[in-house]
């Protein structure tokens, strides 16, 4: 009985976030930072500038922390944050004349 009715609650939840997302609506914490704010704070950061300065100079435009600045914590995730490369995969012959014991002892 109990789990009919929580796969129940599951389904109804589905169907409300897929509703909304077809209505262009988004689940989960708004972003503090933006593109513009990550790209000066990176520039400072290859500037040599330290991380404490950086969040001194950085404003947050929008949400409730409106005009106030994001935590040294916030900017270490800004910097930490890259744009994702693309996974390099060895080639499998260029394996083939490696000996894991090689070395004599």
């Amino acid at each position: 009985m109990a789990e009919s009715e929580r796969e129940y609650i599951r389904e109804k939840s589905l169907e409300g976030q897929a509703s909304a997302r077809e209505r262009g609506w988004h689940g989960g914490r708004p972003k503090v930072v933006d593109d513009d704010m990550a790209d000066y704070a990176r520039t400072l950061r290859a500037n040599g500038v330290p991380v404490p300065q950086i969040a001194s100079k950085l404003v947050i435009t929008s949400g409730k922390n409106k005009g106030q600045r994001p935590s040294v914590a916030a900017v270490y995730r800004i910097l930490a944050a890259r744009t994702p490369r693309p996974t390099v995969r060895p080639d499998p012959a260029a394996r083939q004349g490696f000996k894991i014991n090689s070395l004599p002892l």
